[in-house]
């Protein structure tokens, strides 16, 4: 069986308390955590999965990859004291 390969941009966020919050902006609500980043990763590859299977179990398209088009960067403000 042929299979089709897809590139998903994925988010990882260190939380305060530990571990790592990831999600995935092209699949709402597609969101995981994992006690390390090695964890998160798999979480998530897992979870990216699970879900266009979904999709394509409901018949709905597999959305293409924004990570072409998204640029990021970092923003550093300066704020008066309170």
């Amino acid at each position: 069986m042929k299979r089709k390969k897809y590139q998903f941009e994925v988010v990882f966020e260190k939380e305060e308390k530990g571990g790592y919050h990831a999600y995935c902006p092209d699949l709402p609500g597609c969101h995981t955590c994992g006690s390390t980043l090695k964890k998160a990763k798999k979480y998530i590859g897992e979870a990216i999965e699970a879900y266009c299977e979904a999709l394509r179990k409901s018949g709905d398209p597999i959305p293409q990859s924004r990570s072409q088009k998204v640029i990021t960067s970092q923003i550093n403000i300066s704020l008066k004291a309170a």
